[in-house]
Protein backbone atom coordinates (compact mmCIF):
# COMPACT_ATOMS: atom_id res chain seq x y z
CA UNK A 1 0.00 0.00 0.00
CA UNK A 2 1.18 3.73 -1.03
CA UNK A 3 0.89 5.92 1.59
CA UNK A 4 1.03 9.42 1.24
CA UNK A 5 0.19 12.66 3.18
CA UNK A 6 -2.34 14.81 2.37
CA UNK A 7 -1.50 18.31 2.63
CA UNK A 8 -3.79 20.56 2.73
CA UNK A 9 -4.46 22.60 -0.35
CA UNK A 10 -4.60 26.62 -0.52
CA UNK A 11 -8.18 26.92 -0.35
CA UNK A 12 -8.75 24.92 2.82
CA UNK A 13 -8.68 26.80 6.28
CA UNK A 14 -6.83 26.03 8.94
CA UNK A 15 -9.01 27.18 12.40
CA UNK A 16 -6.06 27.98 14.67
CA UNK A 17 -8.04 28.06 18.57
CA UNK A 18 -8.31 31.95 18.80
CA UNK A 19 -10.50 32.07 15.77
CA UNK A 20 -12.69 28.88 16.90
CA UNK A 21 -13.22 31.03 20.33
CA UNK A 22 -16.33 32.88 20.08
CA UNK A 23 -16.63 36.35 21.73
CA UNK A 24 -18.92 36.48 25.07
CA UNK A 25 -21.44 38.65 22.83
CA UNK A 26 -21.93 35.79 20.74
CA UNK A 27 -22.85 33.55 22.76
CA UNK A 28 -25.41 35.75 24.18
CA UNK A 29 -26.51 36.53 21.00
CA UNK A 30 -26.99 32.55 20.11
CA UNK A 31 -28.72 32.50 23.60
CA UNK A 32 -31.33 35.19 22.94
CA UNK A 33 -32.03 33.61 19.27
CA UNK A 34 -33.12 30.14 20.58
CA UNK A 35 -35.20 31.36 23.59
CA UNK A 36 -36.78 33.53 21.03
CA UNK A 37 -37.41 30.38 18.55
CA UNK A 38 -38.52 28.35 21.81
CA UNK A 39 -41.12 31.03 22.53
CA UNK A 40 -42.03 31.10 19.08
CA UNK A 41 -42.09 27.35 19.03
CA UNK A 42 -44.35 27.50 22.54
CA UNK A 43 -46.74 30.19 21.61
CA UNK A 44 -47.50 28.11 17.88
CA UNK A 45 -47.98 24.71 20.00
CA UNK A 46 -50.30 26.49 22.04
CA UNK A 47 -52.24 28.31 19.05
CA UNK A 48 -53.21 24.90 17.88
CA UNK A 49 -53.93 23.28 21.01
CA UNK A 50 -56.40 26.20 21.54
CA UNK A 51 -57.89 25.71 18.44
CA UNK A 52 -58.10 21.72 18.39
CA UNK A 53 -60.07 22.02 21.77
CA UNK A 54 -62.30 25.09 20.22
CA UNK A 55 -63.09 22.31 17.33
CA UNK A 56 -63.77 19.05 19.40
CA UNK A 57 -66.03 21.00 21.52
CA UNK A 58 -67.74 22.49 18.69
CA UNK A 59 -68.67 18.51 17.43
CA UNK A 60 -69.61 17.65 21.07
CA UNK A 61 -71.78 19.83 21.11
CA UNK A 62 -73.71 19.61 17.57
CA UNK A 63 -73.48 15.40 18.19
CA UNK A 64 -75.21 15.91 21.69
CA UNK A 65 -77.89 18.14 19.85
CA UNK A 66 -78.43 16.12 16.65
CA UNK A 67 -81.51 14.01 17.74
CA UNK A 68 -81.65 12.64 14.44
CA UNK A 69 -78.63 10.62 14.23
CA UNK A 70 -79.10 6.79 14.88
CA UNK A 71 -76.62 6.20 17.33
CA UNK A 72 -77.49 8.56 19.13
CA UNK A 73 -81.23 7.60 19.38
CA UNK A 74 -80.13 3.94 20.01
CA UNK A 75 -77.98 5.08 23.21
CA UNK A 76 -79.90 7.25 24.64
CA UNK A 77 -82.57 4.84 26.15
CA UNK A 78 -79.93 2.61 27.75
CA UNK A 79 -78.31 5.97 29.33
CA UNK A 80 -81.37 6.85 31.08
CA UNK A 81 -82.12 3.56 32.33
CA UNK A 82 -77.77 3.50 33.65
CA UNK A 83 -78.74 7.27 35.41
CA UNK A 84 -82.74 5.72 36.72
CA UNK A 85 -80.99 2.89 38.32
CA UNK A 86 -78.16 5.17 39.84
CA UNK A 87 -80.45 7.37 41.40
CA UNK A 88 -82.82 4.39 42.67
CA UNK A 89 -79.22 2.93 44.63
Amino acid sequence: MDQTTKVPSKDMKIFTMSEKVTTKEEKQQRKLQRRKHDKETQNKELFFDTNITIAEDERTVMAEEDKTNAWRVAIDPAHTIQELMGIIK
